[in-house]
């Protein structure tokens, strides 16, 4: 009997918490609330790029025949990939004080599709700003940067207009991982490349997603083609706080992604397939089961460092000189899906496997390709290298030899260092045998490799250090890097000047005496 009145007073304590109003961030009932123009005007908008073709163009509707009754807000967009990753276009809106959310539980929007990007690989990213330790704040550089991603199926841009109004929720929760690529339903996730995290409020941030501290908004719309440029339009209505005893999700439990605790299901529900990921890391020098590599890339695996996309030592596979380490995911069937290899979690993609110029390599960032099936597939593959889904043993390497001229330099204790692209943090250790002041080193890759390289006075741990600055002339496209194209035979790249495009004699005039005996030549 006591049981019964605590389930039923738990049951009533949760249909009145149910009914707390929602905390409404913008219903968008008046013109200013849908303008990014004006002194009254509620969002700003936030490019950082001057392309025209850049832009968030905001309008105001007050009633449309779109089974809404309130006012709602357009917004068209355009993203043009300036940076090496893509681009985005944003709006955002910075609060005078902060705004305690702790009595809700979702953050709710509704969005009503228009128009679809032409290509794929375009995002949507919610944010929230939380002051952390921070009293006062002018930018978003003074607060800690918390973002939910909306990523490939689940990106809003891609409703069609068939399914009219959408409402989305996202957790007020931490997501559980620092890594990126986070999916709106698992919560938010901290960004490590603006805000607090950057230095300019280091003291002030705590790394704690506390909702009674949210600061500010923004909605942005993320493209990674670097190549042109994506447009699109959205309706978007009542972005606001709730509290819901609902938990949305898949109540399939047939689906691959059924959640057992769901009591709503939001149509999320998608079939899977297992593969199998084993990777041969024997052509890393030094590398041993003791390391720990990661899946990552693309919109599904993003950014190093998720525990759930660890590679793990596999024992087994381990045999006549290969090094597997091995991780079975469950992936949506009848999908293609990008991915690379990294040889630790850093989240700077320093340590991300490099095949560009191999035949397995795809743009944008020289990731590998695959098509998921019905069926169950195993990959087998070799780090940093390209092969028919087998091991590193099957790699018949090329060697190519590398050389610096330092003798212009005051050189590093530690000597030169082979870097770059190809050769990431801290670079490998070259060696002056001659002591006369060029540095050599030779490394073994796979043939058709094209090595984005460049030098350095010493070792660079966290990309930090004394690089050379590669002239321009010899710099490979879209990179500061120098380059060769490794072909089917061992290479030996010319000696070159430290931050020069020729040995260090090659960069000074010298007089060249010509002597030609014409004693048997008749006349």
């Amino acid at each position: 009997m006591i049981n019964k009145i605590i389930i039923f007073t738990l049951f009533l304590f949760g249909m009145l918490y149910s009914q707390v109003d929602p905390y409404v961030f913008n219903n968008f009932n008046t013109v200013e609330q849908a303008s990014d123009e004006g002194t009254d005007a509620y969002w700003t908008e936030f490019d950082e790029t001057e392309e025209t073709m850049n832009y968030s163009t905001l309008s105001w509707y007050d009633a449309l025949d779109l089974d809404n009754t309130s006012p709602v807000m357009d917004w068209s967009y355009g993203v043009v990939g300036t940076a090496s990753w893509g681009g985005y276009t944003s709006e955002t809106k910075l609060f005078e004080q902060v705004i305690d959310l702790t009595d809700y539980n979702y953050l709710s929007f509704k969005i009503y599709n228009l128009a679809q990007p032409s290509i794929s690989g375009v995002s949507a990213r919610v944010i929230f700003y939380d002051a952390g330790d921070a009293t006062s704040w002018t930018s978003r550089e003074d607060l800690e940067v918390w973002y939910s991603f909306f990523e490939g199926d689940q990106s809003f841009v891609y409703n069609t207009s068939d399914e009219g109004w959408v409402e989305y929720r996202i957790p007020l929760m931490e997501s559980g991982t620092t890594s990126g690529g986070t999916s709106y339903t698992q919560g938010f996730t901290k960004t490590g490349w603006a805000g607090q995290q950057t230095g300019t409020g280091t003291d002030q941030a705590n790394g704690v997603f506390d909702i009674s501290q949210i600061s500010g908004v923004a909605i942005e719309v993320v493209s990674t083609n670097v190549a042109g440029t994506i447009s699109g339009e959205f309706l978007i209505e009542d972005i606001q706080a709730i509290y819901s005893v609902d938990i949305p999700g898949c109540m399939d439990q047939n689906a691959c992604n059924y959640n057992p605790d769901a009591t709503s299901d939001d149509g999320t529900c998608y079939e899977c397939a297992d593969v199998t990921f084993n990777l041969d890391l024997s052509s890393v020098d030094g590398y041993s089961q003791d390391d720990q590599p990661f899946l990552a890339g693309g919109d599904f695996f993003s950014v190093p460092g998720n525990p759930n996309y660890s590679l793990l030592y596999n024992q087994d596979l381990s045999v006549d000189g290969a090094l597997v380490f091995s991780r079975t995911v469950p992936m949506p069937v009848n999908t293609s899906y990008d991915y690379t290899y990294t040889r630790d979690g850093n989240t700077n993609w320093s340590t991300k496997e490099n095949i560009a110029g191999q035949e397995c390599a795809v743009d944008p960032w020289s990731d590998r390709r695959f098509n998921t099936s019905l069926e169950d597939t195993t990959i087998n593959a070799c780090y940093a290298n390209c092969t028919d889904n087998t091991f590193c043993g099957s790699i018949s390497f090329v060697d190519v030899t590398f050389s610096v001229d330092m003798q212009e330099e005051e050189i590093n204790p530690q000597g030169a260092y082979l870097s770059g692209e190809a050769f990431p943090e801290p670079g490998l250790p070259m060696t002056d045998i001659n002591n006369d002041g060029i540095y050599e080193i030779t490394v073994s890759v796979s043939p058709g490799a094209l090595l984005r390289y460049k030098f350095a006075n010493g070792p660079v741990p966290n990309w930090a250090g004394d690089w050379e600055n590669v002239p321009l002339e010899c710099q490979h496209e879209g990179n500061t890097d120098r380059w060769i194209q490794v072909g089917e035979e061992n290479v030996i790249a010319p000696t070159v000047c430290f931050s020069g495009c020729m040995d260090c004699l090659g960069e000074y005039s010298v007089d060249i005496t010509f002597n030609l005996d014409m004693n048997e030549v008749e006349g």
